[in-house]
């Protein structure tokens, strides 16, 4: 049996006005007739980072106080993702991840008696990173409230989510023109939050939109698909095009300008050549600051509620071909209300 989703605009045209914006999902996007077949742009080449290292970071003990002291240190794998937000790759070139969604896992396998057990030992841990386009004469205020701030509980704008517009339509198409209507957001202030009313009063743009669909019952894609591509100002005002392959995008001398981080074996996320970047925020005075997010679990074996774990939140600023960033522990082995 064959299905297609059947979209329509999000608002009825009305009084002879033609309406340009989204598209109204009225059930899951399992259809988009402008995604490419991956198996034929494998040639496209990409970047090749030699010196790129997540550093996986484990407790070698299962006893109480050492795992309390792994929990309560920001480890190797928290600072090796941190301090990948600029890489260079093998001929020199530098790179932006201008976001970042790592995981890692240690298990322990055994014969479990229960689905809903795990192994004393099992251990995870991951790492967000999202950044955010502000004001120039707002970054360093901006980063130096985010580095005391807890940002759990995603009271802050996060990155633009949308099943909305056709992969091929950005940033072309007229379903685009709403989406330009909220880039600018402030984040609402949470009481409990400490400098949260100071920035909520600070505006910021997503750097990013995370484009999804789902699995597409008529057999052109075998399972759900994402792809993280650069906001529609960069993509507007830098002139960038997309590639043959789905996410890659080039400048106009036809030079890779950004990409998914997921196509060369990293965790996944959106990197963007250095120069192009330092270009399209000196033309529109801007600053670049990073929300960091990332938690640590320990599983102390049967049910999978027993654990224990840290959490942890902070930023980043990008000042020049530098990055700075800060995170503290918001969260050690704390029930959050």
């Amino acid at each position: 049996t064959f299905f297609m989703t059947l979209f329509v605009p999000e608002r009825s045209e009305r009084n002879g006005k033609k309406y340009e914006g989204t598209w109204q999902l009225y059930s899951i996007r399992d259809f988009d007739p402008t995604i490419r077949d991956i198996k034929q742009t494998e040639s496209v080449e990409l970047p090749i980072f030699e010196k790129f290292i997540i550093t996986e970071d484990f407790s070698n003990s299962d006893e109480n106080d050492v795992v309390r002291k792994w929990l309560a240190e920001q480890g190797k794998y928290i600072e090796s993702n941190a301090q990948s937000l600029l890489v260079e790759d093998k001929n020199g070139v530098k790179w932006v991840r201008l976001s970042i969604s790592s995981e890692q896992n240690k298990k322990i396998f055994s014969l479990r008696r229960s689905f809903f057990d795990t192994e004393k030992g099992n251990q995870h841990g991951w790492f967000q990173a999202e950044a955010y386009f502000v004001n120039s004469k707002d970054k360093e205020k901006m980063f130096q409230l985010s580095k005391e701030v807890d940002f759990w509980g995603q009271w802050f704008p996060r990155e633009n989510s949308s099943t909305m517009v056709m992969f091929g339509e950005y940033p072309w198409s007229p379903a685009c023109n709403e989406l330009r209507k909220y880039e600018w957001q402030t984040a609402d202030a949470t009481p409990l939050v400490k400098n949260s009313k100071e920035l909520s009063e600070i505006e910021v743009m997503n750097s990013t939109i995370y484009a999804l669909w789902e699995s597409q019952y008529d057999a052109t894609n075998e399972d759900f698909r994402k792809q993280t591509i650069p906001c529609l100002q960069m993509l507007d005002k830098l002139k960038l095009h997309e590639g043959m392959r789905n996410g890659t995008f080039y400048d106009e001398d036809n030079k890779l300008a950004a990409f998914d981080s997921k196509d060369v074996g990293v965790p996944e996320g959106l990197m963007i050549r250095l120069d192009l970047l330092q270009k399209f925020l000196k033309e529109n005075d801007l600053g670049l600051v990073w929300i960091l997010l990332s938690e640590k679990r320990f599983y102390c074996g049967g049910r999978t509620e027993n654990q224990r774990w840290s959490e942890w939140s902070g930023a980043a600023l990008l000042d020049g071909d530098k990055v700075e960033y800060s995170m503290f522990c918001t969260n050690l082995e704390k029930m959050r209300g």
